[in-house]
């Protein structure tokens, strides 16, 4: 109240409110929403909606067959674009791909038969690591 109080004082005039304020409270579907209303009829509206990230993990990505010979499949669920960079056991970097949502393809056949370590990274510079092996 006493917040409220300061910001409507703000607003006056030798003691007269020039420029008072009403707000209403209420519930629409899931969350709260904020309506304040001045006195010459101008809004603003406020919603207590979370903003939140997509979820960026190692559930994230699926990667079929494994062992593979010819194409890896990837499927990112992640709902972001990312880029995906294959390394050898010793971190060379082998390929280097950008990956939409849903599932990709990665023809894989001319590397030799091994591990190998891919790293999904987003835009935002969060990373995870599958492994997967090449026959």
């Amino acid at each position: 109240m006493q917040k409220h109080n300061l910001f409507y004082g703000d607003f006056q005039i030798s003691g007269i409110a020039n420029n008072p304020f009403s707000y209403l409270i209420e519930p629409i579907n899931d969350y709260l929403q904020l309506t304040i209303t001045n006195g010459e009829g101008d809004w603003a509206v406020y919603n207590s909606v979370l903003l939140s990230t997509t979820t960026f993990h190692q559930n994230s990505f699926t990667m079929y067959p494994n062992p593979v010979q010819a194409n890896l499949s990837i499927n990112n669920t992640s709902n972001q674009s990312v880029k995906a960079t294959i390394y050898d056991v010793n971190g060379k970097v082998l390929q280097s791909y950008t990956l939409e949502a849903y599932t990709s393809t990665i023809n894989v056949k001319s590397l030799k038969t091994g591990l190998y370590f891919v790293i999904f990274e987003n835009e935002g510079g969060e990373r995870v690591s599958k492994k997967f092996v090449k026959r």
